[in-house]
Order: C-alpha cells, then structure tokens, then sequence
C-alpha cells in the first residue's frame, strides 16, 4: 500500500493483472483479471503466480482511465 496504490495504476496502465492481498484500499482498486492471494503465505502467493502464468495474454484489459484521472 506505499506509494499511494501508484503501481497498481501503472500495472493497469501496462495492461498487466496484478497480484494482491484483500485489503480494501487495494480491493478498490482491483479490476476482474487481478488475481487477490488469499494471504502472504508462500503457498497462497506461489498458487497466485501460478494462476497469472496459466491465464491467456490479456487481450482486452477492463481499465478505464478516468477512474484515475487527476482533478486539479
């Protein structure tokens, strides 16, 4: 949760899923090809790895810009 979320915004902007605790201020954030590891244990953390590895090349990511969009 450092950096205020900023590298899941530009995981997203990559078009790349990331991996993630359920916690709601990263759960907010999430979109349907993140993957949320059931805890930081190795097994849950290799299992969620895992299941990033077996999934298809995303073709078309669900992230919309302008939920980050900044308002000045």
């Amino acid at each position: 949760m450092e950096g205020f979320c900023l590298q899941i915004i530009e995981a997203h902007t990559c078009e790349t899923p990331v991996i993630m605790r359920p916690v709601e201020p990263l759960l907010e954030l999430a979109i349907s090809e993140d993957i949320i590891a059931d805890d930081l244990s190795i097994e849950s953390l290799a299992d969620s790895i895992l299941k990033g590895w077996q999934n298809p090349p995303l073709e078309s990511l669900d992230f919309n810009p302008e939920l980050y969009s900044i308002r000045r």
